[in-house]
């Protein structure tokens, strides 16, 4: 990309500092290059509920999401995602399993009790990568099991193909 990256540092204990420098793009060569169809934006702004105690996967997550044109929400429990869902009812839901207090399968069983969920795509994102992990997810509600680490462009290609497979079941 033509940048370049320095970094220094005054010693041990003393801190470090990075920096990466990157040339801005002219506005030709932006509109000269068109969007490839996997890069363009989804065709329908689906909202997304990430659910996941690791904040930083949790936010980096949602920000690829938000980044890629959907509206994101994060929760950091189940009991947080569950004061969310009385205000919001998402498109997809995005968990871990192993969540502190409230489980996964908890969660995933909880929302889909409440009004307005039905439609909603559950994804298991979890370091529970068994096949008995698997039909366990399944089993409390999840639509589908993927094991961490997530490749977030292929989980996106996923949630659009699931959720194009779905739309004519959906109220609007």
């Amino acid at each position: 990309h033509g940048g370049a990256l320095t970094a220094r540092s005054d010693g041990l204990g003393r801190g470090s500092e990075f920096t990466l420098t990157l040339q801005r793009s002219s506005a030709s060569s932006i509109a000269a290059t068109p969007p490839s169809p996997e890069s363009s934006l989804p065709e329908v702004a689906l909202s997304i509920l990430v659910v996941d105690d690791n904040r930083d996967t949790a936010d980096a997550m949602a920000m690829y999401f938000q980044i890629s044109g959907y509206k994101t929400f994060v929760a950091y429990s189940g009991a947080e995602a569950l004061v969310l869902a009385s205000t919001l009812t998402p498109d997809v839901v995005l968990s871990d399993v192993g969540l502190p207090g409230m489980d996964g399968y908890a969660l995933v069983r909880a929302l889909r009790s409440l009004d307005g969920f039905a439609a909603t795509l559950f994804v298991a994102i979890t370091g529970y990568s068994s096949n008995a992990d698997r039909e366990a997810a399944l089993r409390a509600g999840f639509d589908a099991h993927v094991p961490k680490p997530a490749d977030v462009k292929k989980l996106e290609q996923f949630i659009q193909r699931l959720h194009a497979e779905r739309r004519p079941h959906r109220k609007t």
